[in-house]
């Protein structure tokens, strides 16, 4: 019986998971970054999968200056971003895809959590926002 798990064991809480974005990414966060959660619906056809992940979107990189839109880049925060990115995979597992994306108005961009943990993405990418999927067959997730 001790190896039993309580039915909700697994349960990650979205508030948990933001506090602890925001934990990592403070360095971020004081500079007016936003962290959302959301839960996105993706269906595979060809695999006759449905599945939705968890989306930790972070967003906020556009200030302005001399009265021009300025977007943060990457070799701006990637200091920060890879430790995060490492202890995210280690606390809640990142997507093995292509899982963490760099939108913007014109394209996405698309990299693993091991092209981000070793520095791929070009140092002048101007950030829009970054989401990154989490996978779904890792934990369960409820809804808050």
């Amino acid at each position: 019986m001790k190896y039993l798990k309580r039915f909700n064991e697994d349960l990650v809480n979205r508030e948990e998971l933001r506090d602890f974005c925001e934990m990592y990414l403070a360095y971020l966060v004081d500079d007016d970054i936003k962290i959302s959660i959301v839960q996105r619906h993706i269906h595979y056809k060809n695999k006759g999968i449905t599945r939705e992940p968890i989306c930790i979107n972070i967003h906020g990189f556009m200030g302005y200056e001399n009265n021009q839109a300025s977007f943060k880049t990457w070799g701006e925060i990637k200091d920060h971003f890879i430790p995060f990115i490492q202890m995210l995979d280690n606390n809640y597992h990142i997507a093995d895809d292509k899982s963490i994306e760099f939108p913007s108005a014109g394209s996405t961009l698309s990299f693993t959590k091991d092209e981000i943990i070793n520095d791929v993405p070009n140092d002048n990418i101007q950030l829009h926002y970054i989401r990154i999927f989490l996978d779904k067959n890792d934990k369960l997730f409820t809804r808050v």
